[in-house]
């Protein structure tokens, strides 16, 4: 609960400094997970059944053989899963949504990412009755990458439908 009171303080100019300068970190101990985990998929990743890829430029599929080709950089991956961990992210330009709602007028993208909402209630900055929770609203509230976070999001936006 104090994350996104203490992110609203913020000015914008201070929320860029942070994600620019602490948000890595930041992150790296928010989304912490058990160590028992972490040691399986260590033992995983040492076995090579479990590998990590950053930068894919392509995923393709075989049905044939039902394996996924991955362009990478500046070589090509044959696996049997794939899973997709990278995020939508907070630009706008990864969102044809996002980008519609901003040409009509409708939604206001913060400096640091995501849309502009008012933190009490997720209600989105200029609208009586829009309200937006997760990922999109990383600008005003920074903490949305938890479950927590979103069912807390979606709480106070439904209070305020509700007036409760």
């Amino acid at each position: 609960p104090l994350v996104p009171w203490i992110w609203s303080l913020l000015n914008e100019k201070d929320k860029k400094i942070f994600t620019q300068t602490y948000q890595s970190a930041w992150l790296t101990y928010l989304a912490a997970f058990p160590l028992a985990n972490a040691r399986k998929l260590a033992k995983l990743m040492a076995s090579g059944q479990v590998e990590i890829f950053s930068g894919v430029q392509q995923v393709g599929h075989n049905p044939k053989t039902h394996a996924f080709c991955l362009r990478v950089l500046d070589k090509t991956a044959y696996v049997d899963a794939v899973v997709n961990a990278t995020g939508s992210g907070h630009a706008f330009s990864n969102s044809k949504v996002l980008s519609a709602l901003s040409k009509r007028h409708l939604v206001q993208e913060s400096l640091v990412g995501g849309i502009v909402v008012d933190p009490s209630t997720c209600a989105v900055k200029g609208s009586k009755d829009m309200y937006a929770i997760g990922e999109i609203i990383f600008g005003s509230w920074l903490a949305t990458a938890d479950l927590t976070q979103a069912s807390r999001q979606a709480a106070l936006a439904i209070q305020d439908i509700l007036k409760i």
